[in-house]
């Protein structure tokens, strides 16, 4: 059983993003960095298989950066193009 209740959360509302290709020197393959009111909230960074993947984590200022497989990255950005509000 998970217990959510004492974990701290941090919701950013995003209404526009940029979309970065890597080249094969990063293990990152695609970088989407999240945008609200003109400002960074956060960035998606989507990984190649057999890439360990760091922890997502948030900065000291609140921006997000949250980690995925690589094979992830086409629902992702799916889910950015279709759908609002958009949050992360």
């Amino acid at each position: 059983m998970c217990n959510h209740t004492n974990m701290a959360t941090t919701q950013h509302e995003i209404d526009s993003y940029f979309l970065f290709h890597m080249t094969e020197n990063f293990g990152q393959t695609t970088i989407i960095n999240c945008y609200g009111g003109g400002s960074l909230k956060g960035s998606l960074y989507f990984y190649k298989e057999g890439t360990a993947i760091p922890a997502s984590s948030k900065s000291s200022s609140g921006v997000l950066s949250l980690r995925f497989r690589e094979n992830q990255s086409t629902d992702m950005l799916a889910t950015l193009r279709q759908e609002q509000p958009l949050y992360l």
